[in-house]
């Protein structure tokens, strides 16, 4: 099979750490997936890789690489999809996503570092996961969104960079107890976009030429957010940095926690 070559190193008794030797098609990023099991790590080689999109619905992975290793996602839909895929490629969410009792499709995938860039959509895209980290990657060009959890909980997205989209960098949907931290966003349309969000962290960012550093909104017939009771002793905010901006039409919402922003915390 094209690009099925990479090594199995042994990193503990229980986990291994698989590298992806630099092929030139994500179908070696994806025969890695394919034959890792929870608690592995997938080590992607510098180099550029095109072709299909790079899918994960195991729990427990993590696949690291230096932004170096660039997936090149022209033509198709996504870079990555965490969550379970459908035939036709898309990643459905689960009726249950934004009631009392939501069903998880993944539990704990951490991407850290690698580039993503020139995806029809999103760059990373993830549905349905309980327990996710992005960090340490660059998001460029994608045409709509770089790293878009939706129907998630439990997740960070940190010390990443990027922009050049027509929407937001980042968007945060439909999501529970996400923290977006530290990240450097330039040249997009918006950097940071949370709809509908019931309790999000938001620290740090760093845009630079957008349209705004960050947007609320509760577009209308989404599921309602529970209520919003922060947590003094993690959302360091004062009232005073509270952002309680949105688009005019889209809804109303409560306070979101701005920390440490070094300017302006409302949209123009």
């Amino acid at each position: 099979l094209l690009g099925a070559a990479f090594i199995v190193a042994p990193a503990t008794a229980q986990a291994n750490t698989i590298t992806v030797p630099a092929t030139g098609h994500t179908h070696s990023i994806q025969n890695a997936v394919d034959a890792a099991s929870p608690g592995d790590t997938i080590a992607v080689s510098n180099g550029t890789y095109t072709g299909p999109t790079v899918n994960v619905e195991k729990d427990n992975l993590t696949i690291r690489g230096s932004r170096l290793a660039i997936i090149n996602a022209a033509g198709h839909r996504y870079g990555i999809t965490v969550g379970h895929q459908t035939p036709s490629g898309d990643l459905n969410p689960d009726p249950s996503c934004g009631t009392s009792t939501p069903v998880y499709q993944v539990r704990n995938f951490t991407l850290d570092g690698l580039t993503i860039r020139n995806s029809d959509d999103t760059g990373i895209f993830m549905m349905g996961i309980d327990g996710f980290r992005v960090t340490n990657g660059a998001y460029k060009d994608n045409a709509e969104y770089g790293i878009f959890p939706r129907c998630s909980r439990n997740g960070l997205i940190d010390h990443n960079t990027g922009g050049g989209g027509n929407d937001a960098t980042i968007y945060v949907g439909v999501d529970n107890g996400i923290r977006v931290e530290d990240n450097g966003l330039t040249g997009g349309e918006l950097p940071t976009v949370l709809e509908n969000p019931p309790t999000p962290l938001v620290r740090r960012p760093i845009p630079a030429g957008d349209t705004c550093r960050l947007l609320v909104l509760v577009p209308p017939g989404l599921p309602p957010a529970p209520p919003h009771h922060p947590d003094t002793a993690a959302h360091t905010a004062p009232p005073a940095k509270q952002s309680t901006r949105l688009v005019p039409g889209k809804g109303r919402t409560s306070g979101i926690w701005i920390a440490d922003n070094n300017g302006s915390t409302r949209c123009p």
